[in-house]
């Protein structure tokens, strides 16, 4: 995935010089985050709320575009928390939890894109070496419609994912994720988005069973636009 996402970019920039111009758009987010979930074979739910920086990268040349999105924050959970993959359980833990998205999409039409992501997130103990990954390809469709002085737009997306402790596999599963948002223009090159987004995962892991995690952000962002 990661080649096929420079092969893009090199597509897009040695495409510059034609008629369509390559727009290159940074972008920094913030989100306002609420994690739930339940650990397997268990009744017992677990919440903590926290905030995520997100920083990002898009490039466009006409239907074409392709983006590195990445979030972090930190996760104070206290009785229960989630349970490790073996279903070792902390009544009090941090967990730092970090998110990567890679995106590669077409604009099939006028206003509604179809794109591939992979995407990954890492969650690691802050009291041990433990560290859980979940990664894997998904599909999904987005949308906008101009409105106003500004836009709303939203997606939605599914993955397969494969649960790893470094190296080793432990459990697959399913995500999917959501986003509703509204952007609008504060000068000529920035632009504001205020969004709420979704996202679930379900893992199977092998020695333990289904844990269930979901996560819900306020997201509020600012980008900048700049042309090849």
């Amino acid at each position: 995935m990661l080649r096929i996402f420079f092969i893009w970019i090199t597509l897009l920039l040695s495409t510059a010089v034609s008629a369509e111009t390559v727009y290159i758009t940074p972008a920094l987010d913030l989100h306002f985050a609420s994690w739930e979930g339940e650990n397997a074979a268990s009744t017992d739910s677990y919440s903590s709320d926290s905030g995520m920086l997100g920083l990002g990268i898009m490039l466009q040349k006409g239907n074409l575009y392709a983006g590195l999105s990445i979030r972090s924050g930190q996760f104070s959970f206290d009785s229960p928390a989630p349970a490790q993959d073996d279903g070792s359980l902390l009544t009090a833990v941090d967990l730092d939890r970090a998110e990567f998205d890679l995106v590669t999409g077409y604009y099939f039409w006028p206003r509604v894109a179809l794109f591939v992501d992979f995407k990954s997130s890492s969650t690691a103990w802050s009291d041990s070496s433990y560290k859980l990954t979940n990664s894997g390809l998904g599909l999904g469709v987005s949308a906008y419609y101009p409105l106003a002085t500004g836009a709303v737009y939203g997606s939605v997306g599914t993955i397969r994912l494969t649960s790893r402790r470094g190296s080793k596999e432990i459990g697959a599963g399913t995500g999917f994720s959501t986003e509703l948002g509204w952007t609008a223009k504060l000068s000529a090159t920035i632009r504001y988005k205020i969004a709420l987004k979704s996202q679930s995962q379900i893992i199977d892991f092998d020695l333990s069973g289904e844990q269930e995690n979901r996560i819900g952000s306020l997201v509020v962002g600012f980008s900048k636009s700049f042309s090849l």
